[in-house]
C-alpha cells in the first residue's frame, strides 16, 4: 500500500471561511451588546423598518437615524453584519462546493439562515421567548461557522494522511477524544443556554446554576485538553490544548469581571456600550469556548474517520484472499 501524497487544495475555500468568522466576531459582539442593553425592539420592523415612519429598507436606513442612540446603533449595526455574515456563508457555499467541505458549509449557511430568521421574528412579535431563543443560538451558529473554517483548511482536508500512518493509535486513543469533545461540547452549550436564560429572565435560579455547571465546564475541558495532549507527536489534536486552556482561562476571567460589573458597579441596565462590556465579552468568550470544543470534535473525527479507512483498505486484500 503506497503512502497518500497531500493534495492541493484551492484556498479560496479557507479565505471565505475566515472572513465569515471575522465578521462573526463582530456579529456576536454586538448582539451581546443588544441583549446587555435591551435594545432588542429600538429598531422597529425586519426588513421593512420604521414602518409608518419611513417604511426604510433594513440596508437603506438613514446614518442620522441609525446613530441617533445607543440602542438603535447597536441593534441596527448588529442586523448589517449578520447580513453580511449571510453573504459570505453563501460565497464559502459556492467556492468550497467541490471540496469536502461543501456539507459542514452548506449547513453553516443554513444556521445561518436559520438564526436570522429567529431574530426577525423576534423583533416582529416583540417575543422574549423568541429572544432567549435567539441568543441561545447565536454562539452556537458561531462555534459551526469555525468549524467550517477549519473544515476548508489545506491541513484538515489532508488530515487523513497522518491518520493512515497510525491506524491503531486511532483508534486506541482518538476515539476517546471524539467522545470527550462531543461531551465537553454539550456541557458548554448546556451552560451558554443557562447564561441566555440569566441574560433574559434574570432569576435567582438561573444564576445558580450558571455557577455551578463552572464546575462542570471546567472539568470537562480539562479532561479534554489532558486526551489531546496525549495525542502523538504529530497528530494535530496536539496543538489544540493550548487553546482550549486559553479559551477557559479568558473565560473565567470574564465571568468574574462580569460577575462585579452587573450585581455590584454598572447595575444590570447598562446605557452604553462601555458600560455594557464585560457581559458582552462575556458572551463571546463562551462562543469562543464553545468554538474550541466543537473543533476539537470535528478534527479527532475526521481522524477517526481517516483512520477507519485506512484499516479497511489493509484488510481488503486479506478478505479477497480468504
Amino acid at each position: 500500500m503506497q503512502p497518500q501524497q497531500p493534495v492541493e487544495h484551492s484556498p479560496w475555500p479557507f479565505r471565505m471561511a475566515l472572513a465569515t468568522v471575522l465578521v462573526a466576531i463582530t456579529l456576536v459582539f454586538f448582539g451581546g451588546s443588544v441583549t446587555t442593553l435591551n435594545a432588542g425592539m429600538a429598531v422597529d420592523g425586519w426588513w421593512i423598518v420604521e414602518r409608518g415612519r419611513g417604511d426604510w429598507f433594513m440596508w437603506t436606513f438613514p446614518i442620522d437615524q441609525w446613530l441617533r442612540d445607543t440602542g438603535t446603533f447597536v441593534e441596527h449595526t448588529h442586523r448589517l453584519f449578520g447580513s453580511l455574515v449571510g453573504f459570505l456563508s453563501i460565497l464559502t457555499v459556492l467556492v468550497a462546493w467541490k471540496t469536502r467541505a461543501r456539507g459542514i458549509a452548506l449547513l453553516g449557511l443554513l444556521a445561518v439562515i436559520g438564526q436570522g430568521t429567529i431574530g426577525g421574528f423576534r423583533v416582529l412579535e416583540n417575543s422574549p421567548d423568541l429572544a432567549f431563543l435567539h441568543g441561545s443560538v447565536g454562539q452556537g451558529v458561531f462555534a459551526l461557522l469555525v468549524m467550517v473554517c477549519v473544515a476548508c483548511s489545506r491541513s484538515f482536508q489532508n488530515a487523513g494522511i497522518a491518520a493512515a500512518a497510525s491506524t491503531q493509535r486511532v483508534a486506541a486513543s482518538t476515539q476517546r477524544v471524539r467522545t470527550l469533545a462531543m461531551i465537553t461540547t454539550l456541557v458548554i452549550y448546556t451552560q451558554i443556554v443557562v447564561g441566555a436564560w440569566l441574560r433574559h429572565g434574570e432569576s435567582m435560579a438561573a444564576l445558580l446554576t450558571h455557577g455551578l455547571l463552572v464546575v462542570a465546564v471546567i472539568a470537562a475541558v480539562l479532561m479534554l485538553a489532558k486526551a489531546l495532549k496525549n495525542e502523538p507527536e504529530t497528530s494535530p489534536l496536539r496543538k489544540l490544548p493550548r487553546w482550549l486552556f486559553t479559551a477557559l482561562v479568558v473565560q473565567i476571567l470574564l465571568g468574574v469581571a462580569a460577575f462585579f460589573a452587573v450585581y455590584m458597579i454598572v447595575g444590570r441596565n447598562p446605557e452604553t456600550i462601555h458600560a455594557a462590556l464585560m457581559p458582552t465579552l462575556h458572551v463571546m468568550g463562551g462562543a469562543a469556548l464553545l468554538a474550541c470544543s466543537a473543533s476539537s470534535w470535528l478534527w479527532a473525527h475526521r481522524l477517526c474517520q481517516a483512520g477507519d479507512r485506512a484499516q479497511s483498505a489493509e484488510l481488503a486484500p486479506a478478505g479477497g484472499r480468504a
